[in-house]
């Protein structure tokens, strides 16, 4: 609802910049469909554990776009450091976690990807749901000027900046959407691999 709202909004948008975010939450609709039930039968701790880093990753996108609003920094690059550094942490360590538990780096994995489609969800209704609130207000003109929009916008050859913010809000979207659980499944096999190998180090010391 929140990505027609865009295109409602401005009409004049892309109707491809709109296409994709909702094409990525159809899969994801899809695979939460199909996917949770199998998960929760192989393990149930892959669901409860992917939830809290989930729900905490998106505490983590929340409180950084709210900050944005609130602080108005004139540069928010430092910002995204930290707020993606922890996100990408809590993906590894979900990971860490359950493979450390089960032995099993496939559910560590799982667990990861799970936790990074709830991540990546509670973003994006966040990121929308502030700019539609925000929407031709100072405090957005100022956040649009840390972030560099407005240099973006005049170099990108577009005349009218509606159209060109909103369809970035989309493709921002877009990739979140679809590099999160990707970014997830590489954090997740390390966080794994060493949640394993800690587990099978516990065994041995104990076996001694």
């Amino acid at each position: 609802m929140l990505v027609l709202l865009g295109w409602i909004l401005v009409p004049t948008t892309d109707i491809l910049s709109i296409a994709g975010p909702l094409v990525i939450l159809i899969v994801y609709g899809v695979l939460s469909y199909i996917g949770a039930p199998k998960l929760d039968r192989l393990n149930p701790q892959i669901l409860r554990t992917a939830s809290l880093f989930g729900v905490l990753a998106g505490v983590i996108f929340v409180s950084e776009v709210l900050w944005e609003y609130i602080a108005l920094p004139a540069d928010n690059t430092r910002a995204g450091l930290i707020e993606f550094g922890s996100v990408f942490g809590l993906y590894f360590l979900s990971g860490l976690v359950v493979a450390y538990r089960t032995r099993q780096l496939r559910q560590g994995i799982l667990t990861a990807i799970s936790g990074a489609m709830l991540g990546s969800l509670i973003w994006l209704i966040a990121v929308l749901a502030v700019f539609y609130i925000f929407r031709g207000s100072p405090q957005q003109t100022q956040v649009f000027r840390a972030e560099g929009n407005y240099d973006d916008f005049a170099r990108s050859g577009m005349s009218d900046f509606n159209s060109f913010i909103m369809e970035d809000f989309m493709g921002a979207g877009f990739f979140h959407l679809l590099l999160g659980p990707i970014v997830a499944t590489i954090l997740g096999t390390i966080g794994g691999l060493l949640g394993k190998g800690l587990a099978k180090l516990r065994r041995q010391l104990i076996s001694l």
